[in-house]
């Protein structure tokens, strides 16, 4: 029923999701073929089973003002540098897990501060083994953590966020009923307290 109900929700339109960005930012990943193609035309074209060196990286970066398309060049480099940087972390190899740190950061988000605002909250969107980039971890070159500049929450897809909005609007106010005492059901009720919330 889940897998039915998100398959219900269409796409939404670069207006509609701008429109639900608010003062954020969303950075879009797609591992994409064709280095020619227009923002979002992977939709439609997904990438088939041909080799990482085939495939390019490119981000649609989404604010309420404009759409910017970012190619950031080979997926190649990225995938090798992502497959070596989780054994890192997990083999506890400090120096090696911040080299490829640095080097995550300048492949995929060094070529992007020009169009992210540090006052903003940034919504990405991941595509691939990018999925499993701790981007928060990331450091620039003068050792400073990606987390300690930027507010960055993680988005399943651009639709995600339209499916958060129109559920937060149905919620309404909150009601909390703690430690009820089912055995005085038949009895007059005493010392009940109601407290509401209004959703976040």
């Amino acid at each position: 029923d889940r897998l039915k109900e998100d398959q219900s929700v269409e796409a939404p339109s670069v207006e509609t999701l701008q429109r639900s960005l608010g003062d954020r930012i969303l950075l879009d990943f797609r591992v994409f073929r064709d280095i020619e193609a227009q923002p979002y035309e992977w939709l439609t074209n997904p990438f088939d089973d041909e080799q990482p060196a085939s495939r390019n990286l490119g981000v649609v970066v989404v604010n309420a003002a404009s759409v910017d398309f970012v190619d950031l060049g080979s997926w190649a480099p990225v995938l090798a540098a992502i497959s070596s940087y989780r054994p890192a972390i997990g083999n506890r190899d400090a120096v090696a897990a911040d080299n490829l740190s640095k080097e995550l950061f300048r492949l995929i988000w060094a070529p992007l501060t020009e169009h992210i605002r540090s006052d903003a909250t940034v919504l990405i969107s991941a595509d691939a083994e990018l999925s499993f980039v701790p981007f928060l971890a990331l450091r620039n070159s003068s050792g400073q953590y990606l987390i300690e500049g930027y507010t960055i929450q993680s988005v399943g897809a651009a639709r995600d966020l339209l499916k958060s909005i129109a559920y937060q609007a149905a919620l309404g106010p909150a009601l909390l009923v703690y430690s009820p005492a089912y055995w005085l059901a038949e009895k007059p009720r005493r010392n009940a307290t109601r407290f509401e919330w209004t959703p976040l």
